[in-house]
């Protein structure tokens, strides 16, 4: 005998859930763009460039990689080892996976 009953996805949904499943360093979820301030970034390849947090990010005129007549986004992250770098987009996600957490600010601001 089979149960053709369907399943309402949203019983299964809790309020306040993200929260729960947040690690204790984390502000909220990220939406996995790359330039947003503390965005948690997990390298693709830890012999090339060790895991990071975006510590900043600012626009800059006539600096894009494709189109020179664009202002251009520009990362200032941190790495894991200390190490301070810039980066574009396209060298981000060349790098680094989409970021799933932002890190407290407390915590990213206190090695700045």
């Amino acid at each position: 005998m089979s149960d053709d009953k369907e399943i309402d996805v949203n019983y299964f949904h809790l309020d306040g859930i993200d929260d729960f499943l947040l690690p204790s360093w984390a502000e909220k979820l990220s939406d996995g763009n790359h330039m947003e301030e503390g965005a948690q970034l997990c390298t693709k390849d830890g012999r090339k460039i060790g895991n990071a947090i975006v510590v900043g990010v600012t626009e800059c005129e006539n600096s894009s990689l494709n189109d020179p007549s664009e202002p251009a986004l520009w990362a200032r992250i941190l790495t894991d080892r200390g190490n301070q770098t810039w980066m574009c987009l396209e060298e981000m996600e060349t790098f680094f996976y989409p970021p799933s957490y932002i890190v407290k600010k407390e915590l990213w601001r206190l090695v700045e």
